[in-house]
């Protein structure tokens, strides 16, 4: 995502609008892009700022709302938590068919 303009590239881009340039003109001089620069002299207009909004939230976690019952219940039952306390993993041992310990793709 690309970062917000700052304020001195913002205030240099509006002063040459006051100074009567166009848009296209004041889009190439300081490589935005049109629509940039317009937007940010409508946002002027509009809202008297010229600084950048505040960003969007993200998305929220998915179990946000069930972190105390799943830490409750990893501590219930130590057997069902993700990490195996035998390997120390969260993975438990790989092996082939015959019940050896699978050495991967050869």
């Amino acid at each position: 995502m690309p970062q917000p303009l700052s304020m001195d590239l913002r205030q240099r881009i509006l002063a040459a609008y006051d100074a009567g340039e166009k848009t296209k003109a004041v889009a190439e001089r300081f490589a935005v892009s049109p629509a940039c620069a317009r937007r940010l002299k409508q946002r002027r207009r509009q809202t008297g700022e010229v600084a950048p909004g505040k960003g969007r939230p993200g998305p929220k976690p998915v179990l946000a709302g069930e972190a105390d019952r799943l830490r409750q219940a990893a501590q219930a039952e130590p057997a069902s938590a993700p990490v195996s306390t035998a390997t120390g993993s969260a993975c438990p041992a790989r092996r082939s068919p015959s019940g050896a310990p699978f050495a991967g793709w050869a």
